[in-house]
């Protein structure tokens, strides 16, 4: 990770709870739909993306326009995956809360440029979805369950990955870091 990012981030409102990636299964609360925490864990990291044709990075990049939402709705057959509107119907977005272009619909810039978290990868309805790294609304002020940063530190982020080599997004409360940073093999802070 480029030097600084580790610690200039806002996480969830309610702290953390383990997610659904990479790790073996843990002992402990697990994220559920709607709990305010931010998935705790390793997790592979999905394409980038934003309202604008393009970014610089290294990782897929999806531009967003309005149709595009993250399917929130706990007993829709798309929760957890990123839909437009023109390919799957106004039904299947009518009870998502997660519009992609924020900017639009909800008035704010958080999802301007982001990247998906690969959280709940196999999309069990109620464990949690539309996680992403996204810009902040300020510094000090969590999320609903993201991470967030400052935009120049999402960028320099965005254009540090390069999704050939994999890269792998780990977020642990610092003892559980040191704990398992052997174990899972974790870079030594």
């Amino acid at each position: 990770m480029p030097a600084g990012l580790q610690d200039q981030v806002n996480l969830g409102r309610n702290g953390l709870a383990w997610g659904l990636g990479l790790h073996p299964n843990q002992t402990g609360p697990y994220k559920q739909e709607g709990d305010g925490k931010a998935p705790a864990g390793v997790f592979e990291l999905g394409t980038a993306f934003g309202k604008y044709n393009a970014v610089n990075t290294g990782l897929d990049y999806q531009p967003q326009d309005a149709g595009h939402y993250c399917i929130d709705t706990e007993t829709s057959p798309r929760y957890n995956q990123i839909v437009h509107v023109s390919e799957v119907g106004k039904n299947a977005i009518r009870d998502s809360t997660e519009p992609m272009r924020r900017d639009i619909h909800a008035g704010d810039h958080l999802y301007d440029k982001g990247i998906v978290i690969r959280h709940n990868p196999d999309n069990i309805p109620g464990k949690g979805c539309c996680v992403f790294i996204h810009l902040w609304r300020s510094a000090g002020k969590p999320s609903a369950g993201c991470t967030t940063m400052e935009e120049s530190q999402l960028d320099t982020l965005l254009a540090w990955l390069d999704k050939d080599s994999k890269p792998l997004f780990v977020v642990l409360p610092e003892k559980e870091y040191q704990k398992n940073q052997p174990l899972w093999q974790l870079p030594v802070l």
